[in-house]
């Protein structure tokens, strides 16, 4: 410039004078002053000059990269025609103000903020990305963030970006509900991408940093480079709800849920990838913070390395479907007064480290029913202030056992809480297959929430090349096993046998008695000097006609006491006596037909009255077990290993009652839902105190052997 002034004969003087001069002619204030910039009308496209004015300045101008940018009048400015540039922009900059930009009605642009974008500052922001708004086909488009991008500034602020295509790149933090009383939401869908990964320094995407946060994502991408965060600050709250997409932070350096409040993480579909080089996933991280992630569905989480649940505050992860991978160690309160439990039912989790259930906090590992598949591929630690908790299944099907492939171990003290549902009375369960060995150091065995009361279940280990942790109940007795039978004697058909049926039917009145006649096989029990409990439970084979058939009913219990009558023949049904000597009304141990009809149960001297029971209710068809006050004392005295109970209802009326038999196939008498043979067959539920030598044997498994003794069908 100079060459071509100085050939028209300016001087250097002259040049500067003339310089400044033109400036002056051509925009009235130097350029390198920044405008703020305000958007004055209702709707239009951003690079119109006509739509931004600095009051201050009296000047239009469509904003630059040196120019603040504010909307606070309602208005709502589309990027489009031209790329659009701001250094900062602020969408609702005072509490009663509003403002919104948009990518709509085709030809949109990229945008770039070269700082600092605040979507509600004090007053309600919007920002949408959206192909709904846009021609079919729109090109994607990208927003550029140089620094921070906030949104719910300061307290009442209400900050919303909406976002289904195109990218947004933020250079250094993106805040949700940044300052107290703020509130900031973020919702990702489609094939959209969001970047937090171009500064050289920390990079944050916090949801709830002081105020409320929460991230919806339904679909793209997010990638975060550092910390990504949810609950901040003490009075920070924060949910990252997570229905399909990517979350990646493999990149970064941890993935914090709960820092210092509580943040909620909710996932039934897309991938979470934690980071891969560093730490890991943490679930309530300091001593304030309050941490809970939920899984379901298709949804997927990869540590990345480990996974704390509790670090120093309280943690929850409860998983209902979907696959959780961890390829380092997880631990389930991992600082000292932290707390963590594991909930699962359903999915797979997959620990290739060890699984600590306590590291210096407390943990609880819970396991519910039978969908899950838990795998560890290291060794599994349970330390003495900790719980391993099974929810049995109510179904017929066996629990979700924890396969480890190196030794468990439990610390003395430590907990095994068992939720036991009517079902699985009777039923033995493995919790916990070892590749190495198994330690309980007197595992504690707490069955307080159960709906039996406690003392009848125990552990026992079983071992070849591996080791096995069962759980059973301390002796079951069926009428199913051994030398066991059940059946009814028909006073109105008095010849006739009744032995193969699926219910033993019990009542008296002024028309018909029937009466209930149960043996039960002792000698798996004759082992043990001394019973210390006795119950007896029955099914109800028409519990689910008017909310069960017989609950609340008065019946009274007999004990035969000739025991030379103990092994009478339960029969096949029919008159024909075959096999000969089955049982009948007219043929019958403890029982004498007295030629009077219908006048009670006919018992002889062979029989005594031990007590009456009411029938309560449990779960599905299953009564609670019945304390009968003579039944102990009874059991007792056996000395044949063969005990015979009968059963007659105290009130006279012509209800009939069902009691499920060893025959019973179904759940009930209409329901046709097969089960197992002789799973609803009346019970024993004994405890007992051993011998010294029986307790060797206990150790082993023994006692596991009561609970899982072959029926003779």
């Amino acid at each position: 410039m100079r060459t071509r002034l100085a050939r028209r004969g300016w001087s250097r003087p002259c040049l500067a004078l003339g310089l400044a001069a033109a400036m002056l002619l051509h925009v009235g204030t130097p350029r390198a002053l920044a405008y703020t910039l305000e958007w004055v009308t209702t709707g239009g496209s951003w690079p119109i000059a006509d739509y931004w004015y600095d009051a201050g300045s009296a000047v239009y101008q469509v904003p630059t990269t040196a120019d603040d940018a504010i909307i606070d009048n309602g208005g709502n400015a589309a990027v489009r025609n031209q790329n659009c540039q701001a250094r900062n922009l602020t969408l609702g900059s005072t509490s009663s103000g509003r403002g919104k930009v948009a990518w709509r009605d085709g030809n949109t642009r990229d945008l770039t903020v070269a700082e600092d974008l605040f979507v509600g500052y004090y007053g309600t922001g919007t920002l949408t990305m959206l192909r709904a708004d846009n021609p079919v086909g729109e090109p994607a488009k990208t927003l550029s963030v140089g620094d921070e991008m906030s949104v719910g500034r300061y307290s009442g602020a209400t900050g919303t970006v909406a976002q289904d295509y195109g990218t947004v790149e933020v250079n250094r933090a993106l805040w949700l509900g940044h300052g107290s009383g703020g509130q900031g939401t973020y919702t990702i869908s489609g094939d959209a991408e969001l970047t937090i990964d171009g500064y050289s320094g920390n990079r944050y995407l916090t949801v709830g940093v002081s105020g409320t946060g929460e991230f919806n994502q339904h679909g793209g991408t997010v990638t975060v480079g550092r910390y990504f965060r949810v609950a901040e600050g003490t009075a920070s709250h924060g949910t990252y709800t997570m229905t399909d997409g990517v979350l990646d932070v493999s990149g970064g350096y941890s993935i914090i849920l709960g820092r210092r409040n509580d943040g909620h993480f909710i996932q039934s579909g897309g991938t979470v990838l934690g980071p891969t080089a560093t730490q890991g996933i943490y679930i309530g991280f300091d001593a304030s913070g309050v941490g809970e992630w939920q899984l379901s569905g298709t949804g997927h989480v990869d540590s990345g390395r480990f996974l704390q649940v509790g670090r120093s505050g309280s943690g929850a992860f409860t998983q209902s479907g979907g696959s959780v991978h961890v390829p380092t160690d997880a631990t389930l309160g991992y600082g000292g007064g932290s707390d963590g439990t594991y909930t699962i039912s359903g999915g797979q989790l997959d620990v290739d480290g060890n699984l600590a259930v306590g590291g210096s906090g407390t943990g609880t590992l819970k396991i519910v029913g039978s969908d899950a598949d838990i795998h560890v591929g290291g060794n599994y630690t349970q330390n003495a202030a900790s719980t391993l908790n099974v929810a049995l299944p109510s179904s017929y099907t066996p629990l979700s056992r924890i396969h480890v492939a190196g030794n468990a171990t439990f610390a003395a003290g430590a907990t095994l809480d068992v939720d036991i549902p009517g079902a699985a009375v009777g039923r033995d369960f493995a919790i916990l297959h070892a590749g190495g060995t198994i330690t309980d150091n007197g595992l504690t065995l707490d069955t307080t929430d159960a709906a039996l009361a406690s003392g009848i279940w125990t552990t026992y280990i079983t071992s070849g090349g591996s080791q096995t942790l069962h759980l059973a109940p301390a002796a079951v007795i069926t009428t199913a096993d051994g030398n066991g039978a059940d059946t009814h004697l028909y006073e109105n058909s008095a010849n006739s046998n009744y032995g193969a049926r699926t219910a033993m039917y019990t009542r008296q009145s002024d028309t018909q008695t029937e009466l209930p006649y149960l043996r039960f096989d002792l000698t798996d029990v004759s082992q043990f000097p001394t019973l210390t409990s006795a119950r007896l439970q029955l099914y109800d084979r028409r519990f689910d006609e008017a909310g069960g058939y017989f609950r609340g009913r008065t019946f009274e219990v007999w004990g035969l006491t000739d025991e030379a009558l103990d092994n009478w023949i339960e029969g096949n049904n029919g008159t024909d006596n075959n096999p000969p000597g089955e049982i009948t009304w007219n043929f019958a141990p403890g029982h004498a037909a007295d030629g009077t009809p219908f006048n009670g149960p006919d018992f002889d001297g062979g029989a005594v009255h031990l007590g009456d029971f009411v029938y309560q209710q449990s779960d599905g068809g299953w009564g609670v077990p019945a304390d009968v006050p003579g039944l102990l004392e009874f059991l007792n005295a056996d000395t044949n290993g063969l005990a015979t109970l009968m059963l007659i209802p105290r009130d006279r009326a012509d209800s009939r009652y069902y009691i499920a038999t060893q025959e019973a196939m179904t759940l009930s008498r209409t329901d046709s839902t097969p089960v197992e043979l002789g799973s609803q067959a009346p019970r024993l539920i004994i405890t007992a105190v051993p011998e010294p030598t029986t307790l060797t044997l206990l150790a082993l498994g023994g006692l596991g052997l009561l609970a899982r003794r072959r029926r003779r069908r």
